[in-house]
């Protein structure tokens, strides 16, 4: 079924390239060569007065994209598994080629360093000499500029949550962080590679021989490689932890310690998941999210546990499953002051009545996106669902955009044809905050709406200027 979704998409894609459509200014850069051989894709906007009057620019189908520091490069993946390269100074979304033979690659969990010039990902194509388990996708790390494809010591399962979720780099590639909870090589756990050194660390578990754990599921790295960011399900990473959920934890690699962040507030309370939830009654999806800031001294993250000491109400994310004590929400923690706040409030002080999930975070720490079911944070469009959602996901989500420095918040209700009908998520920020990019399956984002039946949701990639969608909002 997902393959048949993904084929329709590329059959609009098609369709859409026919319209003779001009695309809008993609963020503002230098040319740059063409980094493989591939056919460019075109992105396809409807006609406006102007090309500057242009806001949301339309990519392809897609998703968990990730930007450079500047927005000028991203990465994505398909449903097939498929990489794609967004290369702004060209205005092309492509396949992405690696390699001396240009292979197109294909893999899971893309990474993008600051400057846009590696990308590492858990390779399904190409594969390493010998390839190794054929169940095991080996670390990649690709040089745009050069060609040059680097194999790391590691690899997860196509099974697992944290070769979705992906690795992460340091802003100049020093650094690879990753988690692995199958028995793939070097075995579960959370782990640290220095490039320059060719050593790797072993941040959990930190015995030399671990015993039976789980391993790490998402990390996130700040921009010198000195913090890292990870979640386990696994008990004793702290003497204190017992409580048999996942957690959130912040390292710092210079001292050797480990914070136990999504600390519950109230030791009587149930416990409940942060960072990752699985999604009831699916085979193994799951939402949350952690994002690090560029010094990594701000960390946000999803967490359905009450982190701070007030009154939070329960909410049911999913129509088919038993409500949650506490409705999941995103929280900032800040490193220097140890404090915890709860981001997604309005402006009367009121926690978000529907589940939240898949934070980004600014290179300051003062931009946070978000994914949010709530409808008390913002005026938001209707949208026609199906009983159950496709693959595990609802169709009830709307983007939501933080400031930290003002406590402002605006849900992202509108597109440039109005208020949106179907789900928005996996946003991604540029660390300068300029730019925006996520998927969607509402097609309000265009100013003129491809047409597509109701039942067939496609999700889409976009990016736009974050100033403008926050303009864009708030017309009438």
């Amino acid at each position: 079924m997902k393959a048949i979704y993904l084929l329709y998409g590329w059959i609009v894609l098609g369709i859409l390239m026919g319209c003779g459509r001009m695309p809008p200014s993609p963020p503002p850069s230098s040319p740059a060569a063409s980094s493989s051989g591939a056919s460019p894709i075109s992105a396809p906007t409807p006609a406006r007065s102007t090309p500057a009057a242009q806001v949301v620019r339309w990519l392809g189908p897609g998703y968990g994209i990730r930007l450079s520091a500047d927005g000028r490069w991203g990465v994505a993946i398909d449903g097939g598994e498929s990489l794609f390269l967004w290369d702004a100074g060209r205005e092309v979304f492509e396949p992405l080629r690696v390699g001396s033979e240009g292979q197109p690659a294909a893999g899971i969990g893309p990474a993008l360093s600051a400057d846009g010039r590696l990308i590492a990902f858990f390779a399904r194509q190409p594969r390493p000499t010998p390839p190794g388990d054929p169940d095991c996708y080996p670390l990649a790390l690709y040089d745009l500029p050069t060609g040059q494809l680097e194999w790391l010591p590691a690899g997860v399962s196509r099974a697992g949550i944290a070769g979705l979720a992906g690795p992460a780099l340091s802003a100049d590639g020093r650094w690879i962080a990753w988690a692995n909870d199958t028995l793939c090589s070097p075995g579960p756990g959370v782990y640290l590679y220095d490039r320059s050194a060719q050593h790797l660390y072993r941040v959990h578990p930190q015995s030399d021989q671990p015993p039976a754990v789980s391993g790490g599921a998402l990390v996130a790295l700040s921009a010198d490689g000195r913090f890292l960011a990870f979640v386990t399900a696994d008990d004793d990473v702290v003497p204190e932890d017992h409580n048999g959920q996942f957690d959130v934890f912040l390292y710092d690699r210079e001292t050797g310690q480990t914070i136990w962040v999504s600390r519950p507030v109230r030791p009587e309370d149930p416990p409940q998941p942060s960072g990752v939830h699985f999604v009831p009654n699916t085979d193994g999806a799951w939402e949350g999210g952690i994002a690090l800031s560029a010094d990594g001294r701000f960390l946000a993250f999803a967490s359905a546990a009450r982190l701070v000491d007030r009154s939070l109400s329960p909410c049911t994310p999913w129509s088919w499953a038993e409500p949650l004590p506490f409705c999941r929400h995103i929280y900032l923690y800040d490193r220097e002051t140890g404090t915890i706040t709860l981001v997604d409030q309005n402006a009367a002080g009121e926690p978000g009545d529907g589940a939240a999930e898949g934070p980004t975070l600014s290179g300051d720490g003062r931009w946070i996106a978000f994914a949010t079911r709530a409808r008390n944070l913002g005026p938001v469009g209707r949208t026609e669902c199906p009983p159950r959602p496709v693959w595990g996901r609802p169709c009830d989500l709307w983007l939501a955009v933080w400031d930290r420095a003002t406590h402002r918040l605006v849900v992202l209700s509108r597109g440039e044809a109005g208020p949106l009908t179907g789900p928005s998520y996996h946003p991604a920020l540029s660390a300068d905050g300029r730019w925006l990019a996520w998927t969607s399956e509402a097609l309000e984002w265009l100013p003129t709406p491809p047409p597509l039946p109701k039942d067939r949701p496609a999700a889409y990639l976009y990016i736009a200027e974050r100033e403008a969608l926050l303009r864009l909002t708030g017309e009438p």
